[in-house]
């Protein structure tokens, strides 16, 4: 191999062992999708895991008996070239997964928000458990400023928090006070309300470390009585906690709704009922101060509360859906109810008490309720829903640009995100309206989010001084288009030249070829027979007389001298015209034997044969007939019939 060849292909494969390393260090998709294929026909597809991570996304883990450790997320792709050629693994999720599912300080927070989940029970009317026959209060997470509205005429003190009525009050229509349990302790104790101080004093250190949980804790240690039967149950009974005097109230009546002009009477109207009427309200006065929950707050964790449920609003954010790489706030279009409201605490109270909020009030109550307050137990009867949380438990409050005013937007979904919005409030039915901010964001790490271009514009969710912020910004300019870096030329690598290969050429392909037409021969005309003129007889000249001169005549012979010398030159010049004559009728019939010749030599058609009169008076036998035997002379036979042939012929050419 010449050394110029060898150098040509030497760097050409340098420059492909190049491209083949680039490859090899952006080639992880391609190996994976070998991983795939190999695993898809061996047994050691048992050893692959699929599971799912702390980022929410599938990862595939194969073990190392049957390929190399490789571990990609499913859901990467890949870049377009950089600088270099080279191609970069991006995971999606650094561009268009939900911060608020991906990352944990995110998610943690976003998870108390799933009500259904965390709660599990009704806000409204909570009777999401059953105990020995008996509905009863289960929520996990408290409800905030939620207390029970009593309708009880003038006189009464419509405080849900009095102590219930004893058989001394059973006289009374309806009966008065309220639903805090009575009983007093042996040393004199009030069983409630009891100070959260002596709770805490009592729980000692190992106790939990809110009044909250102290208080859920008191109310799911007691021991309820069963007043048809005396004896002691495993029924738990409700708790609220007054923030404002720190007392922790234990109540005896577990109904939070009664309505009905059949069951209650409002204002004492109807009169004669057992019962007033009573309803779940959430009122300013109440917002900070109350928190109404059951025992069940208590069970396992008694301080859980604290982390796992929506306890506040959340200031400058509104509830959304992630969608496309952004957080879609609800609004209108997506809620079940929506109006103004002239002020946030509006859209805080109207959310708890929507109809569609989650509720398990049952809308029929045993008639025996009507005779005996003892009676009064909301036990099972054909009406006992239960909710299990899921309603139309969150709210949105914000400006609407259109129309300039603010608007409480309720759904029924379970948000996943939450979108950053100036002076919007995110409200829950279970919280109270103290607002807390989103929780920080490290603005060096977080990478933004880019939703997608719709209308030409662009949501841009960003951490902006350790916050979340989401803005909007145009997206349909023209990109600016940054020249490629050329890579250094190479000298080209010349394939051998081939001789070029000719193709077969073909031989032209020549049209038949057709005989001639031959037009008809016509039988020449034969001329007419040119007879010589026929010579006039010349009279010979007869000898002159020549008379002797007469005697007598004096000189008279001179002149007869004269005479005979004119009369001999007339004699020569007849001779001569004579001779003349005669040379011009051989011409003539040496011409009118030359054409004779000339026609007769043509070719006859077969059919036609001269006649008599063109053969000069006798039968022709063939073309050889038409000359002049050779044994004539021109002057004996020969040139009579010259003449008669050729007669008429030079009569025709007027020679």
């Amino acid at each position: 191999m010449p050394t110029e060849s060898r150098s040509i292909l030497a760097r050409a494969e340098e420059t492909r062992c190049r491209h083949l390393s680039r490859l090899l260090r952006a080639g992880l998709v391609f190996l994976l999708c070998d991983v795939l294929t190999s695993c898809l026909a061996t047994p050691e597809l048992q050893n692959t895991v699929i599971r799912s991570s702390k980022a929410h996304h599938l990862q595939l883990l194969f073990s190392s008996r049957s390929t190399p450790a490789v571990k990609f997320p499913l859901d990467a792709t890949l870049s377009a070239p950089n600088s270099f050629g080279e191609q970069e693994a991006r995971s999606v999720e650094a561009v268009k997964q939900n911060p608020w599912a991906t990352t944990t300080a995110f998610a943690d927070f976003m998870k108390r928000f799933n009500i259904p989940q965390v709660h599990g029970s009704g806000i409204f009317v909570d009777l999401g458990r059953d105990t020995e026959g008996y509905r009863e209060v289960g929520g996990k997470c408290p409800v905030f400023g939620k207390a029970i509205q009593m309708h009880q005429p003038a006189g009464y003190s419509n405080n849900f928090l009095d102590d219930a009525p004893t058989s001394n009050d059973a006289s009374k229509k309806p009966l008065p006070g309220g639903f805090n349990n009575p009983q007093v302790y042996t040393s004199g104790q009030k069983f409630s309300p009891i100070d959260d101080s002596l709770l805490q004093e009592r729980l000692g250190t190992a106790g939990p470390k809110t009044a909250i949980g102290r208080c859920a804790l008191y109310a799911y240690s007691t021991i309820a009585v069963n007043p048809s039967t005396n004896y002691t149950s495993t029924y738990k009974y409700p708790f609220v906690y007054d923030a404002v005097s720190r007392k922790c109230y234990v109540l005896s009546v577990s109904a939070q709704l009664l309505k009905g002009e059949k069951y209650c009477s409002v204002n004492g109207t109807p009169s004669g009922l057992t019962w007033a009427c009573f309803e779940p309200v959430k009122e300013k006065s109440t917002a900070r101060a109350l928190v109404y929950g059951s025992a069940f707050v208590a069970e396992g964790n008694p301080d859980a509360w604290q982390s796992a449920c929506p306890n506040d609003a959340v200031k400058d954010a509104l509830f959304g859906k992630w969608e496309d790489g952004q957080c879609v706030p609800f609004d209108t279009k997506t809620s079940v109810q929506s109006d103004q409201a002239t002020n946030k605490e509006e859209c805080w109270k109207r959310v708890f008490a929507n109809p569609l909020v989650a509720s398990d009030a049952p809308t029929t109550y045993p008639e025996a309720a009507q005779k005996n307050w003892n009676d009064f137990w909301p036990v099972h009867e054909q009406s006992s829903p239960k909710s299990g949380g899921f309603g139309a438990n969150w709210a949105n409050f914000y400006l609407e640009k259109e129309s300039g005013e603010t608007i409480c937007a309720i759904f029924d979904q379970v948000p996943d995100c939450f979108a950053p919005i100036t002076g919007a409030v995110a409200y829950t039915a279970l919280g109270s309206s103290t607002e807390v901010n989103l929780p920080q964001c490290d603005s060096a790490s977080f990478i933004p989010i880019e939703g997608p271009c719709n209308n030409c514009v662009q949501v841009v969710t960003e951490c902006v001084g350790n916050q979340f912020d989401q803005t909007s910004k145009a997206c349909c300019t023209e990109p600016e288009i940054i020249p490629p870096v050329k890579p250094p030329v190479e000298p080209p690598v010349e394939p051998p030249v081939e001789p070029p290969v000719e193709p077969p050429v073909e031989p032209p392909v020549e049209p038949p070829v057709e005989p001639p037409v031959e037009p008809p021969v016509e039988p020449p005309v034969e001329p007419p027979v040119v007879e010589p003129p026929t010579e006039p007889s010349v009279p010979e000249p007869k000898p002159p007389v020549v008379l002797p001169p007469t005697p007598g005549e004096g000189g008279g012979g001179g002149t007869s001298g004269d005479e005979t010398v004119e009369k001999e030159g007339s004699g020569g010049n007849t001779a001569l015209i004579a001779g003349s004559v005669l040379g011009m009728l051989i011409i003539l019939a040496l011409v009118g034997t030359c054409v004779g010749f000339y026609y007769r030599k043509r070719p006859l058609p077969p059919t036609e044969r001269p006649t008599v009169e063109a053969s000069g008076g006798r039968e022709v036998e063939g073309p050889s007939d038409v000359a002049v035997p050779p044994d004539h002379s021109w002057w004996g036979e020969g040139e009579h019939e010259t003449e008669s042939l050729l007669g008429s012929r030079a009569v025709d050419a007027e020679f």
